[in-house]
C-alpha cells in the first residue's frame, strides 16, 4: 500500500524523554488498548485484538494479545455476518484461530466464502490449506471457484476504517506523539503529528497487515514449476489474474494480478497497458501524497475518499483529478521501475 511509507512516521518521540520513556509510554498504550478490545462487548473490538502486537521492553521480542486463538475464534462464532471478523478467521494461521480438539472448526477456511462466493479474495484460504495439504484436486477446486468470482475485495478498507474508529474511541497519547519542537531528540526529517494523522497511520498499517494475501495461489499458478497441472489450472489462474487486475480494490491486489498473469504464462499486450497505467498513478499519488506528512486535513480528506469509495484505486483517482493530473501516461512516459510481486520460491 502506498501509503504505508507513512508508517515510518510512527518512528515518533516524546517532547523531554529518553526513548526508553517513549517506548514504555507507547507499550502501556498498546497494552491498554489490548485490554479495552478484548473486555469489549463487540464482536469485531475482540477479533481485532487478535491481530494486535508489540515489542517487550527490551525491544527483541514480538508480544501478542494474550489468548488471542480462543478470542478470534469466540468473536466469529458471536458474528457470523460479519465479513471482517469473518476474513481475519479464514485468514488466521491454525494455532492462532482457536480450533482445536476441543473446538473443532471444520469451515473456519471457507468463513468469508460463505458469506460472499463471489469474492475472489475469499477463496484464496482455501487455495492455501489445499497447497499445504498437496491436494491437487482441492487446489483445483478452489482456484476454480476463485476464478469464476465476479469481484476482488481484499477487506482492506473495511478493516483500516475498523481501526480509525478505535483509534478515535482510544487517541494515541500525545506523549508518544512527536513534537517539532524537540528537534534535538526527533528522527531526522520526520514532522509533527496529531493523535489524528497519527491514528489513521496505525490503522491503516493494522489494515494493511491484515489484508495481505497468501502466496499459495501464486505458487500454485506457476506454470514452470508445476508442469504435471492440468491445462484447467493455468486457465484458472489467468481468469483470476484479470479479475484481479481489472476489479481489485487495492494496489497490492491488481500487482498480486499481473504477478498471476505473469506465472502462469497467461498475460497478453492490454495487461501491459494496464500495468502501465498502474505505474503512472502510483508515481503521481506518491508526489501527490507527499504533504500528508505536515497537512492533517488533506491526509484525512484522503482517507475519506478511501473509506467513501471503499476502494484505494478510486481514491487515488479522485486525488489525481482534484490535483488537475491527467489519470493517463504521456505516450512517451517511462515507469520507474515499479513491478509486481515476485515469483514465489
Amino acid at each position: 500500500m502506498p501509503l504505508l511509507t507513512l508508517v515510518l512516521a510512527t518512528l515518533i518521540t516524546a517532547p523531554s524523554a529518553s526513548q526508553a520513556q517513549l517506548d514504555a509510554a507507547s507499550r502501556r498504550h498498546l497494552q491498554e488498548l489490548a485490554l479495552a478490545l478484548a473486555n469489549s462487548g463487540s464482536p469485531r473490538d475482540r477479533a481485532l485484538h487478535s491481530q494486535m502486537v508489540w515489542l517487550n521492553a527490551a525491544g527483541t521480542d514480538l508480544i501478542y494479545a494474550g489468548n488471542r486463538g480462543a478470542s478470534l475464534r469466540k468473536a466469529a462464532e458471536a458474528a457470523p455476518n460479519d465479513r471482517l471478523v469473518q476474513w481475519l478467521w479464514a485468514n488466521a494461521v491454525a494455532d492462532r484461530s482457536g480450533c482445536d480438539v476441543r473446538h473443532p472448526c471444520p469451515d473456519r477456511v471457507a468463513a468469508l466464502a460463505i458469506l460472499e462466493p463471489d469474492n475472489g479474495a475469499a477463496w484464496l484460504p482455501l487455495v492455501q490449506q489445499s497447497w499445504r495439504a498437496k491436494d491437487v484436486a482441492g487446489t483445483d477446486a478452489a482456484l476454480a471457484r476463485m476464478a469464476a468470482a465476479t469481484r476482488y475485495d481484499d477487506v482492506f478498507v473495511e478493516a483500516a476504517t475498523a481501526w480509525d474508529q478505535i483509534y478515535r474511541r482510544y487517541p494515541i497519547p500525545a506523549s508518544v506523539l512527536l513534537r517539532a519542537s524537540d528537534a534535538e531528540s526527533a528522527p531526522s526529517g520526520l514532522p509533527a503529528l496529531d493523535p489524528d494523522s497519527a491514528g489513521i497511520i496505525s490503522a491503516i498499517a493494522y489494515a494493511a497487515a491484515m489484508a495481505l494475501p497468501a502466496v499459495e495461489g501464486l505458487k500454485a499458478c506457476d506454470r514452470d514449476k508445476n508442469a504435471g497441472a492440468s491445462v484447467a489450472r493455468f486457465d484458472n489462474c489467468g481468469k483470476i489474474g484479470h479479475l484481479m487486475l481489472s476489479t481489485g480494490t487495492t494496489v497490492m491486489a491488481r500487482r498480486l494480478g499481473l504477478a498471476f498473469l505473469r506465472v502462469s504464462h497467461a498475460g497478453n499486450a492490454a495487461d501491459a497497458d494496464a500495468r502501465r497505467l498502474l505505474d503512472w498513478r502510483m508515481e503521481q499519488f506518491i508526489s501527490l501524497a507527499s504533504p500528508f506528512e505536515t497537512d492533517p486535513s488533506a491526509f484525512r480528506a484522503y482517507f475519506s475518499d478511501l473509506q467513501t469509495t471503499g476502494s484505494e484505486i478510486e481514491a487515488q483517482e479522485l486525488l489525481l483529478h482534484r490535483s488537475g493530473m491527467a489519470l493517463a501516461p504521456p505516450a512517451d512516459w517511462q515507469p520507474r521501475g515499479f513491478s509486481e510481486p515476485k515469483r514465489p520460491d
